[in-house]
């Protein structure tokens, strides 16, 4: 999941962590690499926000195949949950704007990241989940996601 702070992202996966077949990989950041076998997450990496107790990643194995990406964002309180596939462009889009980091990069790696990114575009479905704030409405969001993964 991506998205803006304050977008849900946090109680989305604090309510599906609860849920049978759902696992909390990661809190805050979670790197992402692409090679031969698809897009890779590596859910071990340290959650600096987190003591080392309550780390989400213990447990899973040390990469994880992104299957689907959901980029999340605010709905009005009286909307539905909508989850719309993206275009690759979009999809591009929506990971560059949530690379952690990328201010940072050289010009150089800049340019190898915006390449990685429209890669892991075309080879992994992201779409956008808008939903209302409102705890009754995550049951819906999750069956909407169960569709999807």
């Amino acid at each position: 999941m991506l998205g803006e702070s304050g977008q849900g992202k946090s109680t989305l996966a604090g309510y599906l962590a609860n849920e049978a077949g759902w696992r909390l990989a990661a809190d805050d950041i979670l790197p992402v690499t692409g090679g031969s076998g698809g897009v890779l997450a590596w859910p071990r990496f340290p959650q600096l926000k987190l003591p080392i107790h309550s780390q989400p990643g213990t447990g899973l194995p040390e990469q994880l195949n992104i299957s689907n990406v959901c980029i999340i964002s605010d709905a009005s309180v009286d909307e539905v949950p909508t989850l719309q596939r993206l275009s690759a462009s979009r999809a591009a889009q929506g990971y560059l704007g949530h690379t952690a980091g990328t201010r940072m990069f050289t010009a150089e790696l800049l340019a190898k990241h915006q390449v990685f990114c429209s890669q892991a575009a075309e080879q992994v479905p992201v779409y956008r989940l808008t939903y209302p704030h409102r705890w009754e409405m995550l049951p819906q969001v999750r069956e909407s996601l169960d569709n999807i993964c």
